[in-house]
């Protein structure tokens, strides 16, 4: 019993993250120095499709960045100009999964006529279902290198 709480405990204490502080999250989202012109060529250039841009925002198309079996990644970027060359990126996270109900049952599932038990194989091959989830992108202090890597695809520095 000791063991496997131990176990448990490890597990849980190896995948936490720590928030990354309000000043971390401004540099790694944040372009300075740079236009709307060189924000979107360099997002162009990244594989992104921008869908709507005015004389001081824009936004992307979602970009699938990563697969895993049947999971898929993507992103979606927002550029706000928020002063003389200084822009503010929002970054928007989607994941698709397929969700499978392919599974079996056997065990005891009620008594026959005679009060015996009885065994059944309850066998459910039923349709994929394509889940999808959407949010915000968290900020984690372990991922703070692929943050700054983002933010310089972005802004070219």
């Amino acid at each position: 019993m000791k063991r496997s709480l131990a176990g448990f405990l490890l597990f849980f204490l190896a995948s936490c993250v720590t928030p990354m502080s309000p000043s971390d999250v401004d540099e790694v989202t944040t372009c300075k120095g740079t236009t709307l012109a060189d924000i979107r060529k360099n997002l162009l250039l990244e594989g992104f499709k921008i869908e709507q841009e005015t004389s001081s925002d824009l936004i992307t198309n979602f970009k699938q960045t990563d697969i895993w079996h049947n999971d898929r990644q993507f992103l979606r970027i927002t550029a706000v100009e928020v002063g003389e060359k200084t822009f503010k990126l929002k970054v928007r996270r989607k994941s698709l999964r397929i969700h499978r109900g392919d599974n079996y049952d056997m065990g005891m599932h009620g008594h026959d006529r005679r009060s015996r038990a009885s065994s059944t194989i309850v066998l459910d091959f039923s349709r994929p279902i394509e889940v999808e989830d959407e949010d915000d992108q968290a900020y984690y202090q372990e991922h703070f290198d692929r943050h700054m890597q983002l933010r310089k695809q972005i802004c070219g520095m």
